[in-house]
């Protein structure tokens, strides 16, 4: 077999991060509470294989972090944890040309892909009676994302669907 050079794909890639950060934490009989603030410096460079063509994306998140734990008595507590992260692009979404292994379902890549950023805040209400070995626990969690990675979908007139990454 003969490949198709237009239709092949080959790369290498590498994604270095470089991360810092500082916590802030005070512990007290029925508080504890630790702050934090990270940064996040992300680096891809990729080439594209028997194609001239490279693929370079840098980015500096600020990741904010929270975390507060109140006990109000022995046999129960309350927390609450913020947390937010980043998801990077892959090379292959980001790659920008066509993979139609099946030419019903093609998908093409998106150079301008941003990282994903994430917010997550988690509550919860635990109580556990040590006599009677009754508990009580309630949670809730709640997540919110920017620059989501997905796949939209666009269906031609003979039915073929196209998934280009936005």
């Amino acid at each position: 077999p003969v490949p198709d050079t237009a239709l092949s794909n080959g790369f290498e890639r590498t994604y270095s991060y470089l991360n810092g950060g500082s916590r802030l934490s005070r512990n007290t009989k029925a508080l504890r509470w630790v702050v934090g603030l990270e940064v996040q410096k992300s680096d891809l460079q990729g080439t594209i294989l028997n194609r001239d063509q490279s693929i370079s994306n840098g980015f500096t998140n600020l990741l904010p972090s929270a975390n507060l734990r109140y006990q109000f008595n022995q046999v129960g507590h309350y927390p609450f944890t913020y947390q937010t992260s980043t998801l990077e692009p892959s090379l292959t979404q980001l790659q920008p040309f066509v993979d139609n292994t099946d030419p019903l379902r093609t998908y093409v890549g998106n150079p301008d892909l941003t990282p994903q950023y994430q917010h997550n805040l988690r509550t919860d209400f635990r109580r556990f009676d040590q006599f009677s070995f009754q508990s009580i626990d309630l949670f809730a969690n709640l997540g919110y994302s920017r620059n989501e990675i997905v796949n939209s979908r666009v269906v031609d007139a003979q039915g073929r669907m196209n998934f280009p990454w936005r």
